[in-house]
């Protein structure tokens, strides 16, 4: 359940992805309690949902989703290529581009820490325990993109700590990709805050999210 208050007139616009069946979880059932306005299917064959509210004073959006998990396990081979099995995926989301650029540091930084990991799984743990530690948390940022980062004192925003995760990620040819939206606290349930944070795709997993400053993030 959401729940905001709004004083005037309020036009609220809203983005959800439906939850899928997947190897760890059924979807039983799936309810919203506004009606939806529109909805379509990204890239990934996610069902984006999307609402248009307006005029709105008092928001109390419910969702009611009954869902049950499963006991799966997954195995991830040695090799980075076998982290999917579409080759078209990997050459698009393991490339370097404007901030994420792989430079030479931070290919030499990324081999380093990763260098006693075995599997896929273990060096993006390692990467995320990494950035957790080293990243301190500052907004807002004086230049964006990586090559921009002090490696030896990093520091900025969700935004640039994600870029710095998926940067990693693509130099061991883990597809990885930024993503943007929104948060609400548990404790602070009549706030949104903006954030950003990433998602990895994984040979028989699919896209899994990750968020590399979770426990360091401040509300601003």
């Amino acid at each position: 359940l959401i729940s905001l208050k709004f004083n005037g007139k309020n036009k609220i616009k809203i983005w959800l992805t439906e939850p899928r069946n997947s190897i760890y979880q059924k979807i039983e059932s799936f309810k919203i309690s506004e009606k939806t306005q529109l909805s379509y299917k990204d890239e990934r064959k996610n069902k984006i949902i999307y609402f248009d509210l307006k005029n709105v004073n008092n928001l109390n959006f419910k969702i009611k989703i009954k869902v049950i998990l499963k006991n799966s396990k997954f195995k991830l081979s040695n090799g980075a290529t076998n982290s999917t099995r579409n080759n078209k995926l990997i050459n698009k989301y393991t490339k370097s581009e404007k901030f994420l650029e792989q430079t030479n540091e931070i290919k030499k930084l990324v081999k380093k820490i990763t260098r006693r990991d075995k599997i896929i799984l273990d060096k993006i743990i390692t990467i995320t325990k990494f950035l957790k530690k080293n990243f301190k948390y500052i907004y807002p940022v004086e230049k964006r993109g990586v090559k921009n980062l002090n490696l030896k004192k990093l520091k900025g925003d969700c935004g640039e700590v994600g870029a710095l995760f998926v940067t990693m990620c693509r130099i061991l040819k883990i597809p990885a990709v930024n993503k943007t939206g929104y948060v609400i606290y548990y404790d602070e349930l009549n706030k949104i805050y903006e954030h950003g944070w990433t998602s990895v795709y994984l040979n028989n997993v699919g896209w899994l999210n990750i968020d590399p400053l979770a426990e360091n993030i401040k509300k601003l």
